[in-house]
Order: C-alpha cells, then sequence, then structure tokens
C-alpha cells in the first residue's frame, strides 16, 4: 500500500494525456508545499515507446524504493516527442520555472535530450541524463547537465582498447559491417579508434543486410586471415556471420559491436549457439557491480520479465538523484535549493546497480561519467560477464594462447 505521504504517479500513455498534463497544474494530491518534483522526460509514444516502457519501469522501480524510505517525489512524465512542438517546450519550460521542480531526468533520443539539455542550461535546473550517448551532449560546456551512461565515442574506445590488449602487437582485424547510415558510421569510428591506436592493419568490408552477400565478404576475409574480427551487424546478421566465420576455420576472435546483443531474452535464448563470441553491453544482470543482482532480481519479481540496460540506466539515475536530495535536505522553496543540488552531483562518488558513477569534466566533456562498457562472451552456453575486472564473473577464453 502507497505511502500517503508519496504522490500518485501519473499514467500519462496516451499522447494527448501527456499534453494534458503539461498544461495542468499538479493534483492536490501532489500539492505539498515541501514536496520536490521531478520532471521525467522518456519516449512514450512512437516507434521508441518499447525502449520508453523499460525506461519508465527502472524509473518506477526507484521511485518505490524511495517511497519505502519515506521519500516524498512527486513525478512529471513527459513524452519526449512532445519537444517537437514549440508549444509544448513552452509549457515545459514554464512548469521548470516551479521552485519546487527540482531536477530533470532523461531524456532518450539524441535529440530530445539536446533539446532537453539546453533548457535545463537556461533555466538552471540539474539534469541528469541516464542513457542518451551523443557525445555533444556533454561537450557544450553545460554546468547544469550530468550524464550517467558513457558517451559513445567513449563507449568505443573502451571497446576496441580492451580488445587490443588480448593481443600482443595490434591484430590484423577485419570490420564487416553492413552498409546502412549506422553501420557506415560505426565502421568509420571503429576504423579511426583502430588507427589511433598504433599500426593496425585494418580491412573492411560492407555487405547488404537482408540479403545473401556473405559469399564476398567471406572469401575477402579468408584471404586476410585476421586475427580479431569486429561485426557491424544487427543481431540477426550477427549470428549468420559468426556461423559463415566458423566454416572457414580461421583462429581469430570475434566480436560484436551491436548493442542489440545484451537483450537479455537474445542472450537466453539464441546467443548460447554462437560460443566465443565477445560483445560489449552497458550493463548485463550478472554483472559484479553492487546491488546489479539485486536490482535484476527485484525488477523481475515486480514487472515478471528480465531487466535490460535501459531499466538500469533509469534506475540508477532517479537513485543518484534520491541519494542527492537526501544528503542537501534542502526545503525546495530556499532560493539555493537547485544549486545545492547541481554542486552534490558534482562532488559525491555513487555506487550504482550500473557500475561506478562520478561526474568529472576532462576531455572535452562536462560532467560526464566515465563507465567502461561490459565486455561479455559466450561460454558454456552463457552469457560470462569477463570485463572491466570488478564486474568480471569469469576470464576471457581466446581462440590462440593469450600473447600468441
Amino acid at each position: 500500500m502507497r505511502n500517503p505521504k508519496c504522490a500518485k504517479i501519473q499514467d500519462l500513455t496516451p499522447l494527448v494525456l501527456v499534453l494534458v498534463i503539461l498544461l495542468t497544474p499538479w493534483t492536490k494530491a501532489q500539492s505539498q508545499a515541501s514536496a520536490w518534483k521531478v520532471a521525467i522526460v522518456l519516449p512514450i509514444t512512437g516507434p521508441l515507446s518499447p525502449i520508453g516502457e523499460k525506461l519508465k519501469k527502472g524509473y518506477q522501480l526507484a521511485l518505490k524504493k524511495a517511497e519505502k524510505e519515506g521519500q516524498s517525489l512527486e513525478v512529471l512524465w513527459v513524452d519526449e516527442r512532445l519537444l517537437n512542438q514549440e508549444e509544448s517546450r513552452k509549457t515545459l519550460a514554464e512548469t521548470l520555472r516551479d521552485p519546487h521542480t527540482v531536477a530533470l531526468l532523461g531524456a532518450y533520443s539524441s535529440h530530445a535530450t539536446f533539446n532537453l539539455a539546453g533548457m535545463a542550461e537556461r533555466l538552471r535546473v540539474p539534469l541528469i541524463i541516464p542513457s542518451s550517448m551523443a557525445d555533444r551532449l556533454t561537450r557544450q560546456g553545460y554546468q547544469w547537465v550530468f550524464r550517467v551512461c558513457p558517451s559513445s565515442s567513449q563507449y568505443l574506445r573502451g571497446f576496441v582498447s580492451y580488445l587490443i590488449t588480448l593481443f600482443p602487437s595490434p591484430p590484423t582485424t577485419a570490420i564487416l559491417y553492413e552498409n546502412t547510415p549506422w553501420g557506415q558510421e560505426l565502421q568509420r569510428k571503429l576504423t579511426k579508434i583502430l588507427g589511433d591506436a598504433g599500426p593496425v592493419k585494418t580491412l573492411t568490408l560492407a555487405y547488404t543486410p537482408g540479403a545473401n552477400h556473405y559469399p564476398k565478404i567471406m572469401k575477402e576475409t579468408e584471404k586476410k586471415r585476421p586475427s580479431l574480427v569486429i561485426l557491424v551487424s544487427s543481431a540477426a546478421d550477427t549470428l549468420a556471420l559468426y556461423k559463415n566465420l566458423q566454416t572457414l576455420k580461421i583462429r581469430c576472435l570475434v566480436a560484436g559491436a551491436g548493442m542489440g546483443l545484451s537483450s537479455p531474452r537474445l542472450m537466453e535464448k539464441t546467443l548460447p549457439s554462437v560460443p566465443g563470441l565477445l560483445f560489449p553491453s552497458p550493463w548485463v544482470p550478472q554483472a559484479n557491480w553492487p546491488g546489479a543482482r539485486n536490482f535484476a532480481q527485484r525488477y523481475e519479481k515486480a514487472y515478471g520479465e528480465p531487466a535490460d540496460y535501459h531499466s538500469a540506466e533509469a534506475y540508477s539515475a532517479l537513485s543518484i538523484l534520491s541519494r542527492v536530495l537526501k544528503k542537501v535536505g534542502c526545503n525546495p522553496e530556499e532560493p539555493r535549493c537547485r544549486s545545492r543540488i547541481r554542486k552534490t552531483l558534482e562532488q559525491t562518488p555513487f555506487s550504482t546497480p550500473l557500475g561506478p558513477v562520478k561526474f568529472i569534466s576532462n576531455e572535452g566533456h562536462t560532467h560526464q561519467n566515465r563507465l567502461l562498457p561490459l565486455m561479455v562472451q559466450i561460454q558454456g552456453g552463457k552469457a560470462v560477464v569477463v570485463h572491466p575486472q570488478k564486474a568480471a564473473e569469469g576470464k576471457v577464453h581466446l581462440p590462440f594462447p593469450k600473447g600468441n
């Protein structure tokens, strides 16, 4: 049963309801003078809504924990699609001018999050970004914007750097990528990172997704016999390409660069058929971070499905805010309440199910958490975290002796 001191969380799934809540004041149940109000922006409608559901479930689990601990948080759910409409942006800005609205979380897409970051900076409202990875979000010098997840370039550098450490010298590398804008862009980034790491010989081979163009790129791959093969492809193509590579009998390490590989259901049902495949993930339930498994168990108990990295990111972001609000203990009507929240976010390290979080400013980024991607390998029919060491549950298995 809900604590009567805590406001109910409104379910605003249909677009029209989201618009209504943006145009109306907080309900009477949410009108406590000292209550902390938080606006959360996420994809509620449209093609990204399934991800929005994962995010929302993570947020809700964090809200339940805060409520259980006696903390009163009132939430306004906002559909990120509304940020494309000038009138809706103005209405949200008015909400953020209310001194009781002490923080903002979200969004998901890079475009919506970029708009949100600019709004947070202008209105001096702390914004915590859980999931959006575009580099530009923390390269603006914004003082009120904090990102929990790694930036895209940090994530890819962490992925490539780990792969290279498995070889005594920069390995001959083949990048097999789908010939789409996403595949082309990721291939260019990976090629540059490999080049920056040393004299890496890199072969790039494009294929058309959904068509059987594998024989051509397999022939080229067999000719070069690389030590490392990176697959820039969908989950389905990754599985098919991996099986084609196995028929070549090349002793190489195969790594998938797509984030979709860490889907809990995919890891459980499909990936066991690709032993040795190595891939990065922002988070998986079996990571040995403090609280990760407990969060995964509570999530599955609450929703009847395994947690993914979206829900872990959302849960961690709101948990950080909850801890900060406890620490500052300020009344939202105090003139410097938001500033105290921002300062505490800057100065405090946090332990979360997603891993350690510390907002630092360097390498052109401001208030960016430096979180290495988890490296996951399929071993014995299971997904095993092999890196970083503090989160690992096993060691990487190589198709050749390490150092050979």
